[in-house]
């Protein structure tokens, strides 16, 4: 496979996506953690900040499994059927972020040594990947139907 500006973009497709979704998960993690109290206004940008680089970094790094949408569906013939279609792009979706979410939870325990990750890491992790995994499979399933 070689590398051209097409693979490139189509690699870091779904960047809207996991960008809007990380303000959506900032913005939402900020109303969380600061409640009801309101005493927590002066470290506010700098959570915004963290939050926002905790949800996008696993998904752009989910990003570099993208290369594989393209070429998975060439493995099965089955255009036919519309259920085995959609059933193979669930499939695809659930292992996508299962996967992705595995790596970079195995990188950052192991490679940065981060012990234990903190639950609301994890659902950072979680929504990053899973932003990816559901632009990857809209992919996927329009590359299994043609």
């Amino acid at each position: 496979m070689k590398i051209t500006v097409e693979n490139i973009s189509e690699m870091f497709e779904g960047t809207k996506e996991l960008l809007t979704g990380g303000l959506i998960t900032a913005v939402t993690g900020l109303i969380i953690i600061i409640g009801p109290n309101g005493n927590e206004y002066v470290k506010v940008p700098l959570m915004f900040v963290a939050i926002f680089l905790i949800t996008i970094i696993p998904g752009f790094i989910a990003m570099l499994f993208s290369p594989l949408t393209k070429l998975t569906p060439k493995i099965f013939d089955i255009k036919s059927s519309n259920i085995l279609c959609r059933l193979f792009s669930f499939l695809y979706f659930l292992l996508y972020w299962f996967v992705t979410l595995s790596v970079f939870n195995f990188i950052i325990r192991n490679v940065l040594n981060v012990h234990p990750i903190e639950d609301g890491m994890k659902i950072c992790f979680a929504i990053g990947c899973f932003i990816v995994a559901v632009v990857q499979t809209r992919r996927f399933y329009t590359i299994l139907i043609k």
